[in-house]
């Protein structure tokens, strides 16, 4: 197998060190890049998609691949494989790159600085003392230079704290925190109080009896709340690869309704994706079931509203209050 000696992705245009190991197998590379962080591809991608002088070289722009590069570092709209890393394999490349895909947009970027520094104050207690190279890549901006310059920005408006340096690449800062205003903003993210007015319904697909619950009963109801509705995935179907139209669902979501009475993993996993993105969760689950062996362990202790087939006027009102508190929303 041949040597890698840049990043498949970022080329590490912008520096940084990358690795490469063969995966067992043979079927791949594990990438370690300083700029995408971690992941797995295939040879087919590699050598069909990304290699230089490959087949895709003038779609594969620099937008495009700073774009894959924060899509990888922030492990967004792209496939995880079992070893909890993001998988490229030639599906994946072709989809992004026919998409069009770009970055996201100077707002965004803003709101994903403000996100950057707060986490890592909150979570550590101080400020950021110095800036990753990976910066620009996670926060999706083009170079180490606009994102240095968009931080800049956000000081001179009073939301972020820092020392401007000016480094080998530019302007750079260090000993970065976020002000009142900064931290109001984060906040704001953090609670999700700018996702959409729609939830989603994570479920076992092919149950006519649990059909009907959602068309007949929980649709109606989350109707009733003013502004709200609520979708399943299948509602709207999307062209591409399941697992990343899941992953962008659940966090356009504004909240999620987890129905657990088959025990399905597939909506406890969601329920769980959407509990760590900080979304409402409302688990719910026939009586019978919840008599019999209730939930797993882990969310039988969590609000869950019971619902009878017989009675589904008694399980509406449950709803729509469950969902009022859930979302602080009153009459």
């Amino acid at each position: 197998m041949e040597n890698i000696e840049k990043c498949p992705v970022c080329q590490n245009v912008h520096g940084g060190h990358s690795e490469a190991s063969p995966i067992s197998g043979g079927w791949g590379w594990r990438i370690d890049c300083e700029i995408c962080g971690r992941y797995d591809i295939t040879k087919e991608a590699y050598h069909d998609e990304l290699k230089i002088g490959a087949a895709y070289e003038n779609e594969w722009t620099e937008v495009r691949r700073v774009a894959l590069s924060h899509a990888l570092i922030t492990q967004r709209d792209v496939p995880i494989g079992e070893a909890g890393l993001p998988v490229l394999a030639t599906g994946i490349l072709e989809e992004f790159r026919k998409s069009g895909r770009t970055l996201p947009t100077r707002l965004q970027q803003a709101n994903n600085t403000i996100q950057y520094i707060g986490n890592y104050e909150y979570e550590n207690g101080q400020r950021l003392e110095l800036i990753e190279l990976k910066f620009y890549a996670r926060i999706g901006a083009i170079s180490p230079d606009s994102a240095s310059t968009l931080a800049y920005e956000l000081h001179e408006i009073g939301l972020v704290g820092m020392d401007q340096v000016m480094g080998a690449n530019g302007y750079g800062f260090e000993d970065a925190f976020l002000t009142l205003d900064g931290w109001e903003r984060w906040e704001k993210e953090r609670s999700n109080e700018n996702t959409s007015n729609v939830g989603m319904i994570a479920m076992q697909f092919g149950d006519p009896i649990l059909d009907a619950l959602v068309n007949e009963v929980i649709k109606p109801a989350i109707e009733e709340i003013s502004g709200l509705s609520v979708e399943r995935i299948d509602d709207s179907p999307k062209a591409g690869i399941i697992d990343v139209i899941l992953r962008q669902t659940i966090r356009d979501a504004a909240f999620v309704i987890a129905d657990l009475s088959h025990a399905n993993r597939g909506a406890y996993w969601e329920a769980g994706f959407a509990e760590g993105l900080g979304k409402p969760v409302i688990y719910i689950c026939e009586q019978s079931v919840w008599d019999d062996q209730k939930t797993h362990f882990d969310t039988n202790h969590c609000t869950t509203v019971i619902y009878e087939n017989d009675k589904p006027d008694e399980f509406k009102k449950r709803l729509i209050a469950t969902i009022r508190n859930s979302l602080n929303l009153f009459s």
